[in-house]
């Protein structure tokens, strides 16, 4: 359970919604709801965080308890007793467009079929096409947003589900069959320790973050106190479609069941639909082993189906009350896998089953075979403070002390670290005189370097040379590396991007009089516009140069100047131009525009 200083948001603040008056001319039975608080973003407990997507889990959690909103008004028009009504049955649901964590979600729901014992209902998903009007709502998990998000303008349908209702019924003739609980076929794992000792689910279960990250790490996410159970043993050796996951999960807090605030036993469903979906493919990305080089996962389509009435759902308090989700990955192919957990209750009854099919996408490259150890990442890199230093001490639930003097070192340390553990691949012996003969043509006089030098220590180009591995094993990038490839590693590994990979400001349209900033060091500078706001559009490249340093999107119009921050104009030159390029930059409609009409 949450705690005082536990500043994890419940179910009633992370999902709440709020009714929206209907759009003009819409049906008498459309509803309409906001969201009341950003997304959670997975992963924005570390600093070295790329991921910018919200989680998923919420839209599809605030959608369905919309449905289930809508209902219930349909309900009590028609003066439907408590007793008499629906349950939610199932949840089929589709992404269809990233989430922002600094804008609403807005729902609307329309009845497709209703009846007395079984109903049917629509949901649609938007968000606005810019940040909300709050500055103070733009981060993960904060709120409440102004009621006025909701007249921004639009973007394309994010997420969309059909949600089924069922009248509530016993077993017929008493029949109820399933598998063995899994808290007796794993009694032997969770008997271990207590539910509560077991490690807190992974910030963001990726092999190669979690390298990273220090143990104990609890996080920011909203609704559950979750647990995850060590399987790696009882995973060893087994084919994939073998493996288990479990999770332990259990309410931050109460969550009221009577429909007090809006809250039955629909909304019970709802906090276990938002649940299990944490995790779950990169769960399986690394058990098809692209936990150290993961491109993409990505959530196409969730269906959460309920075996029992909704009730029995119900979360109940104490320190028993843990459910477990058994997550397995039957299938994966065509870039796609399949999660399938089953949530049992804290008595053994299987009460629902999650099918979930998304993107999983490795890097088409050689994966990184070596794991980061605390070795690599401590003394080799950053020190004895590496652990204080990979991870944003303004959140709560870290368990070492940050080390502000090194926070500036941490933006690039994820790419850096994996950068330096890669190893380099063998030449194939057949290439090893070809390979000799370009070694001794372009071999230096020089002494080979000893020892690698850190960044603040390079002062000659002599400097940039590893120093090679030992005898008999294969080197890594920090150990071969020369030239502006080592420069980089070395910078990154003490917190200096030298070639400012930054992603460009994607927070605005860029104007005139505002332009959007592209840092440069030589004449030419050559830009990707995504659009307003990001990946709207596909890349843009734009060029900008000294004498044309601003260009304007073709797309979405944003405008970007070039800020140049290269060597300072040598005066003495006697204007031979060395340093510039050889040819007239080339008009263009935009050279004869007055700038007014930009």
């Amino acid at each position: 359970m949450s705690t005082q200083d536990d500043t994890r948001l419940p179910f009633q603040k992370s999902l709440e919604l709020v009714p929206l008056p209907a759009r003009d001319g819409s049906p008498s039975q459309v509803r309409r709801f906001m969201g009341t608080h950003s997304a959670h973003l997975p992963g924005v407990e570390v600093e070295f965080n790329v991921h910018t997507a919200a989680y998923g889990g919420n839209v599809y959690g605030q959608a369905a308890l919309a449905v289930c909103r809508t209902l219930r008004e349909l309900e009590d028009q028609k003066g439907t007793k408590p007793s008499e009504r629906l349950g939610l049955h199932s949840i089929h649901g589709y992404f269809t467009r990233a989430g922002h964590t600094d804008r609403p979600f807005i729902h609307e729901v329309a009845p497709v079929t209703i009846s007395r014992t079984f109903s049917t209902l629509s949901v649609s998903s938007h968000q606005p096409n810019q940040p909300s009007t709050d500055p103070k709502c733009r981060a993960p998990n904060t709120g409440p947003f102004p009621l006025e998000d909701a007249a921004l303008p639009p973007l394309p349908t994010a997420f969309t589900a059909i949600c089924s209702f069922k009248s509530a019924e016993p077993h017929s003739n008493g029949v109820s069959i399933q598998d063995e609980p899994a808290q007796k076929r794993f009694a032997s794992i969770l008997s271990q320790r207590r539910p509560q000792d077991w490690s807190p689910a992974p910030v963001v279960d990726i092999d190669g973050v979690m390298a990273m990250v220090p143990p104990g790490l609890v996080g920011v996410f909203p609704v559950m106190d979750m647990k995850k159970v060590d399987m790696r043993e009882f995973n060893k050796d087994k084919p994939v479609h073998e493996r288990v996951e479990l999770i332990l999960y259990r309410l931050l807090e109460p969550l009221p069941s009577d429909g007090t605030d809006g809250y039955d036993a629909n909304a019970h469903v709802v906090a276990h639909a938002f649940t299990v979906d944490r995790n779950g493919l990169i769960m399986g990305s690394n058990h098809l082993g692209f936990g150290y080089s993961l491109n993409k996962a990505a959530s196409l389509s969730y269906s959460l189906v309920m075996h029992v009435n909704a009730e029995e759902c119900v979360m109940r308090e104490g320190e028993d009350q843990w459910w477990i989700q058994e997550a397995t990955f039957p299938r994966a192919a065509a870039g796609r896998g399949i999660v399938m957990s089953r949530i049992w209750s804290p008595q053994g009854v299987h009460v629902a089953t999650e099918y979930q099919d998304g993107l999983i996408r490795s890097h088409e490259q050689e994966p990184i075979k070596e794991k980061l150890t605390s070795e690599l990442l401590g003394a080799r890199l950053l020190g004895p403070n590496v652990n204080q230093t990979i991870f944003n001490p303004q959140l709560p639930h870290f368990t070492t002390t940050p080390a502000p003097q090194l926070h500036a070192a941490t933006m690039f340390l994820q790419r850096s670290a994996v950068a330096v553990a890669r190893r380099a691949v063998r030449a194939p012996a057949l290439r090893r005189s070809l390979a000799t003969t370009a070694v001794r043509r372009e071999a230096s006089e020089k002494t080979p370097a000893t020892k690698y030098k850190a960044f603040h220590e390079i002062k000659t180009a002599d400097d940039l040379r590893g120093p090679g591995a030992a005898d008999g094993t294969v080197p890594t990038d920090l150990e071969q590396s020369t030239g502006l490839e080592r420069l980089e590693i070395l910078g990154k590994m003490e917190g200096v991007d030298i070639f400012d990979m930054r992603p460009l400001d994607a927070s605005r349209l860029g104007t005139v009089e505002d332009p959007i900033l592209v840092r440069s060091a030589g004449e030419e500078q050559y830009a990707g516009c995504t659009g307003f706001p990001a990946d709207s559009h596909n890349v843009i490249w734009l060029g900008m140069s000294r004498e044309r340093p601003v260009e304007r999107c073709p797309e979405c119009g944003s405008v970007y100047k070039m800020d140049y921050v290269g060597p300072a104009d040598d005066h003495h030159d006697h204007g031979h131009g060395h340093d510039h390029h050889g040819y007239e930059e080339p008009k263009n409609f935009s050279n004869f525009v007055k700038p007014q009409y930009w």
